[in-house]
């Protein structure tokens, strides 16, 4: 049986509680390991601690409940649909052919018939051509968007600053946080991401070397988020820092 370890980063708790094969450094996404290792999905169990009254129906659970509600084709006159909807026969609802197959299988059609292209299991259709379009788009609008690499902020009057507190507080704490919006490209993939991040608290602003080491810790925390911001699939270390998209200190 393959072995799968939970996944550090840094010393921490991958954020996305993904796991890793020590022997050929797979990673797969925590909803995967509890499908191997117990044989059901996240969602199947959730939903089954909400039918046991051990849980609310969360959103899992209700996400869950509508894969699993009974769609039937939807005749009119007798005909099947033209446009092929499906209809809830308990209810009356009626839903689009392509939101019935992302309801039942999770994907859409165009990304089917797309992955049936790749795999060379089908011609390339219009709903393949159209489907690779858009990705061509996608990629496109992420090319134009790289910029090069921003110079260093070294000037601590140079980046602004405003309260951490949603209203001004009476007896302001005294501390400063720097909180950064940066840009990152995945090496493998080449995609581009923004995460934010937040440095320690300190008593006052700092700059030069010490700026830098605060700069390090929010990139640094910034660059650990992607793991939820993106489908969990890469790993922190493939991300490098393309520029910083802004910079401000928290007052609190």
């Amino acid at each position: 049986m393959t072995v799968y370890e939970p996944l550090y980063i840094n010393g921490k708790r991958d954020k996305a509680r993904r796991y890793v094969n020590p022997s050929t450094g797979e990673i797969i996404s925590r909803r995967q390991y509890i499908k191997i290792k117990e044989g059901v999905s996240p969602e199947s169990k959730a939903y089954a601690r909400y039918l046991a009254g051990k849980a609310p129906k969360g959103v899992t659970a209700k996400k869950y409940e509508r894969r699993m509600t009974v769609y039937e084709p939807l005749y009119v006159g007798g005909k099947r649909d033209k446009a092929r909807r499906f209809v809830n026969p308990s209810t009356g609802e009626i839903i689009s052919r392509r939101e019935y197959i992302k309801i039942k299988e999770g994907v859409s059609p165009e990304s089917k018939a797309y992955a049936r292209y790749l795999v060379g299991k089908a011609p390339k259709g219009v709903t393949a051509e159209k489907y690779e379009r858009r990705l061509k788009r996608k990629a496109e609008k992420e090319r134009r968007l790289k910029r090069r690499p921003e110079e260093p902020i070294t000037d601590p009057t140079r980046i602004k600053e405003k309260w951490g507190w949603k209203e001004v507080p009476k007896e302001p704490r005294g501390y400063y946080q720097l909180q950064g919006r940066y840009r990152f490209r995945n090496t493998r993939t080449g995609g581009f991401a923004s995460a934010t991040g937040y440095s320690t608290a300190t008593s006052t602003k700092r700059y030069g070397a010490e700026l830098q080491i605060l700069r390090s810790q929010a990139i640094n925390h910034a660059m650990g988020r992607l793991g939820d911001v993106q489908s969990g699939v890469f790993s922190s270390g493939e991300w490098v820092l393309e520029g910083i998209e802004y910079e401000v200190w928290l007052k609190w």
